[in-house]
This record gives C-alpha cells, structure tokens and sequence, in this order.
C-alpha cells in the first residue's frame, strides 16, 4: 500500500533517493553486476541504476522484462513521430571462408551427423520462415549448419520461438522465405550460444554437440554489395550507385525508380543466304568473329566509297588464271579428270568393303578395317578370354573382338575405410582388480582403390577427421578431431566389472576420389564424407572359485577362503578339474560363486568307477555364506563351499560336474 507524504524530500547527501540506483556508494561496473546485485523480486519494468564504463556513465533501465537491461536513450533535440535509427543490408555477407563442423548425436539418431557451416546468416523467426540476417536489433548473427549427405537433407539454425538452436528439415538456402518445419525436439534444455567454438557441449538434453574448425580463418569472401553505409544522428547515409561504363549501361532516376538500361547486345550472327563459304565463324563473350576476305588467282577485292566489297574475276583470262593440272606419280586411278573453262574437275573418293573414306581439316582420312565387320553366327556359346557366353559378336570389326578376347575392361576393387580398436591388455580379469593406464587404441584405414588405374589416388578416402567413441563404462566416450591415422584415448585407472566390458570405435572420413576402370572410364563414385562401421574390443570379468586342503575338518568361513591352495580365474558354470590334490589324510575343499548351478556329482581321474553324488559319504551337502576377495579385489558375493566329509588321500586330479 503506497504511503502518501505531504512534503517533499530533502536527501542531505550527495546519493539518489532509491538506494537501487547505485550499488552502494557507487554506480555499478557492469550490467552483469546489476542483475547479480539486485534480485528479482526487486526489480519492476521502468526501473534505472547507473554503470560506469570507463570514464563514461550510462543509465541502463528494465524496459520490456526485469530480466533484460537496456541501455537508456536520450535524444539531443525533441524528434516527433517515428524516425530512423539504424539500417541493415538485406542479404549482405563479409566473412571467411573458414569452414566449421558440427557433429551431431541425438537419442533418435535421425538427425546424427556432420552439418557443416554455409554464408549467409540465417534464422527461423516466430512463424516459422527462415529469414536472412540477424533475429532481432542487437542480437549477434549467426550462421546456420547444412548436413546434405543424410537421407533427407537437414539444418541446424537458429529459432526464435525456441530462442535457441533447432534442427529443421530441408537445406536452409532453399527455404528463405518459406516457412521450415521443426525436426527432432532435443529440449527442453536448448543451445543458446550465439558463435560456436571447437569442443564438446552437453546442454543436459538429449542431443550432445561436437564443433571441430572455425569461422575465422580462410580467405575474405564477400557476397553483395552493401547500398547503407552508416548512420549519424538521425542521417542515413546510403552509397550511390556509380557508372563506370557509360557507353553500355545508362543510370537515371525518377521519383519511385533507379532505371538501369543499356543497349541490346549482340547475342549471336547468322550467315545468311545460299552459299559454299560461311563469313560469321562464332562468338567468344561480347566478341563477333568473321573470316577475311583473301583474293587468289585472277580474282581482286575492292572497297567502294560506301563500304560495300566488290569481288571480281579478271575475264581475259589473265591475273594467274587456272590454265592446267597433272596427275603426279602412277597409278591405276587418276584424280584429276581434266579442265572445263576455269573448273578443274576432279573425281570423287568413294570407299567400297572395308575401306572408309573420312576428312578432317585439310587432310582426306582412307582407313580399312582390316576383315571388315563380323557377320557370322552370334553370340558367343562359350566364355573366351573376355568374351562370355551370350556376348553379341555381329556388327563388331576384328580388332574390337580382338580387344574384347585379350584385354577386357576390368573394374578396381573398391574396398571402404575402416578402424580396428585394441586395448593395451586384453584376456579375462578377476572382478575388482584394476588396471593402471589402460589404453583404448582406434586405428584408421583409408581403404583402397585396387588396382588403382588412372584414379590420381589409391586410396578409397583422403584421410580421417575425427574419431567417436563409446564404452560399456563411458569413461572415455566422446568425439574426438584428429586427423593422424591412430587416436589413443587413455583411462588412467579401470576397475574390472562382472560380465563383458567393450569399447567401440569408428571414424568420420574424408571424401574420397572418382575411380575409374582399366579403359579410362568412371567405375562407381566417389566416396562421400561419413561415418565408418562400428568396431569393437572387449574384456571379462568373472568370480574365480577356489579349492584348498585342511589338516582338521575345515571351518566353512572367511578364513577358510583366505587360505586357498588355488586361485582358479576360469568359469565354475560347467565341469570344473583338479589336477591333483596331492594330500595324505587331510580335508579338501572347494568353493564356487552361489550363481552357478549346484555340482552333483564328484569323479576321480585315477578310475572310472571311482565317482558318486553329492552329498554322499566323501562329500557333504554344500554351503552357501557371503564372503569378501580373499586377494583384496573389494568384491564381496555368495560363494558356495564343498567339504569332504572325513580325512583321505588322493593324489590324483579329480571333476565335480553340475
């Protein structure tokens, strides 16, 4: 309830008159300072404190929310209505050409992979549609990741509504101006920073993001060109458009348009008419090629006043005129037939059987095939060479069929990357005991192209950019950029588990070259960027069982399992052997974990028929206590223990089966 005062204040030191406006005797140093100094419940919209910035003092107040300070404007001279105060070049882009990766791994695993860094800055804003620039005045911007070598092309771009980072279906630079559908909703913790940095990031959802590469190096690229400038005051200044070639583009203006225009140019010549001899040969950009106009023999070219070209023959037969031609050498066929006026006639070539008749240029080709083509019975009936049964033989000359027979077309044998994981110790383990610095090794392969005929490298992929690993007990899981053909990722100390513990590996490879077969020709694809198969190593860990003798009639307790005879690190599921007690009037004894199944039956390896039950008179009925690792393993289980009934001797191995 508000309080009403009849007078005014009178603070008698030099302080504001809420306590919130400086912090203490002081202004704040930061806006940073200000929210951790004053607490929510404090704070109201239209509440201002001051902050020193250097030798600067400004006045931030909650102007939309009490969680977001603004700084306070105040303008120098009354401005009525709207007016501007800033602009933005739509679509405009400076930056590098460094390129960034984002590794992706989602619990639904649609959306796994690589996306990788493109120009320009995008966003999603509240409808949906993917707008060019920054979300908001004084927010960052920020780039947008395409992965295109999933199934479905896919982004990782900024949402507004979510104010975070969202996957959304389809490339991103397709969808400008349209509306994009959201993909998999890794929430509700989303990322929110506004420039990625190399690292792994775990936002406590279900999607965990590796960034490896950055955006600031490279060479400068520059998309558009930026019509604002700057700003001062309450100017704009925008650039204008200059003309530096006049005599092809025309600039004007009106009061709604910049008009650019020019002349049409010439977009191709045509010879026209009936004619041997083409004059227009082609057209290289803006340029126009013509033959030249060479007089031979009697005839001569003139220009007249006008520019037109007169071609004319002297008539008197002079001016070298064609007066007689010689067929050179022998020969059955003669070339040159004889003279007519001022045509000299020459016989035509024609190619008969095998023999063909082709020119190029000035040159006249006369080329036999030698047999001509086959045209017996076809196809094949048996496999030849490289000719197979059913191949189509008609239509082909002999030295195709030749080729075909002797030097088929082979194709390269394409074999993938791939890793092979290892560990520094393998084998089965005691549960509890540790290992110290275990290693767990992933090793790349590029694969091959073999053999590698004209492709300019024999290698299936061009080289590994990082490795995944994952692990029954996460201690090393994560990915890894790495781009040496070996990565070791050490756990200083592990502690061996019940059961099959296993590591995995795989490694992300580079793309690779285009393969060809041995005629030249392209043979499948080249590998695309992605993820090798999944290899694997593992170690065990199981419960030894043990046996021991006794002098006395052994004790079924701690101390009895301290003082074993053997050690024995195998599995007790089964048939479990003895090699030989080796005693002379004592107790034996053995124990085995309470998980496996009972033994019934007790064999001696010096005889067949020297076997029974148990319990029986030798063996009585098992125990079951929980017993600690007499070794110092730190394990503690049921253990189930089997004890002679009386004193013998044995010195012969024996078998207790279930």
């Amino acid at each position: 309830m508000a309080i009403n005062f009849g007078d005014n204040f009178n603070i008698a030191g030099p302080l504001p008159i809420d306590e919130r406006y400086y912090n203490g005797l002081v202004p704040y140093t930061g806006t940073s300072e200000v929210l951790s100094s004053i607490s929510v419940g404090e704070r109201y919209l239209g509440l201002t404190v001051l902050v020193q910035s250097g030798s600067t003092y400004i006045e931030y107040w909650f102007k939309d929310d009490i969680n977001t300070l603004v700084e306070k404007k105040y303008a120098s001279e009354q401005v009525v209505g709207d007016f501007i105060t800033g602009a933005t070049n739509l679509g405009y882009f400076s930056g590098t050409t460094g390129v960034q990766v984002v590794q992706a791994l989602t619990s639904s695993g649609a959306y796994n992979g690589n996306y990788f860094s493109i120009y320009n800055y995008y966003y999603r804003d509240n409808a949906g549609v993917i707008r060019i620039g920054k979300a908001a005045y004084e927010e960052p911007f920020r780039r947008a990741y395409v992965a295109t070598i999933l199934t479905l092309e896919k982004s990782w771009v900024w949402d507004v509504s979510s104010q975070g980072w969202r996957f959304i279906d389809g490339d991103v630079r397709d969808l400008v101006g349209q509306t994009a559908t959201l993909g998999v909703d890794y929430g509700p913790v989303y990322y929110t920073v506004d420039e990625w940095s190399a690292g792994f990031y775990n936002s406590g959802s279900t999607a965990s993001i590796t960034v490896s590469g950055d955006l600031t190096t490279g060479n400068t690229i520059t998309i558009a060109n930026p019509i604002y400038s700057n700003k001062s005051d309450q100017e704009l200044h925008l650039r204008t458009i200059i003309n530096d070639t006049p005599n092809f583009l025309r600039i004007t203006n009106d009061d709604y348009y910049i008009r650019f225009s020019g002349a049409t140019s010439a977009l191709i010549g045509q010879n026209v008419g009936a004619g041997t001899f083409d004059i227009f040969t082609g057209k290289t950009g803006c340029t126009m090629y013509f033959r030249t106009l060479t007089p031979s023999g009697d005839t001569s070219i003139s220009q007249r006043a006008d520019g037109s070209l007169v071609i004319f023959s002297s008539s008197d037969g002079s001016a070298n005129a064609l007066t007689g031609a010689t067929n050179l050498s022998g020969g059955t066929g003669e070339i040159i037939e004889g003279i007519t006026d001022r045509n000299l006639q020459v016989r035509t070539l024609v190619g008969t059987g095998d023999v063909t008749i082709t020119t190029t240029g000035d040159t006249v080709i006369i080329d036999s095939q030698a047999g001509g083509t086959y045209n017996l019975d076809s196809p094949a009936v048996c496999t030849v060479g490289g000719i197979s049964a059913g191949t189509v033989l008609t239509g082909k000359t002999s030295f195709e069929l030749w080729e075909e027979l002797l030097v088929p077309t082979q194709n390269p044998t394409l074999t993938p990357p791939s890793v092979s994981t290892t560990l520094s110790v393998s084998g089965t383990f005691e549960v509890g005991c540790t290992i110290s610095s275990l290693d767990v090794c992933s090793s790349f392969n590029a694969g091959c192209i073999n053999p590698q005929y004209t492709a300019t490298c024999d290698k299936r992929s061009c080289g590994v950019i990082g490795y995944c690993f994952e692990s029954t007990g996460g201690q090393c899981d994560g990915y890894y950029v790495d781009g040496v053909t070996l990565h070791v990722e050490t756990i200083p100390t592990y502690t061996i588990s019940a059961g099959t513990q296993t590591w995995c590996t795989s490694a992300c490879h580079c793309a690779g070259v285009q393969p060809y077969d041995s005629k030249g020709g392209t043979f499948g694809s080249p590998l695309s960027t992605g993820f090798t198969t999944v290899s694997q190593v593992s170690l065990t860990g199981i419960y030894p069982w043990f046996w021991g003798t006794s002098v006395s009639a052994p004790t079924i307790n701690q101390t009895l399992l301290n003082n074993y005879t053997c050690n024995c690190l195998a599995s007790s599921t089964g048939t479990i052997t003895v090699d030989n007690f080796n005693i002379t009037t004592e107790y034996f004894w053995f124990a085995i974990p309470a998980s496996g199944p009972t033994k019934t039956v007790w064999q001696g390896l010096n005889n067949p028929s020297n076997n029974g039950t148990i319990p029986d008179s030798l063996m009585a009925t098992p125990q079951v206590i929980s017993v600690n690792s007499p070794d110092g393993c730190g394990w503690t289980c049921n253990y189930e223990f089997y004890v002679s009934n009386y004193a013998t001797s044995i010195n012969y191995g024996m078998q207790f089966c279930n």
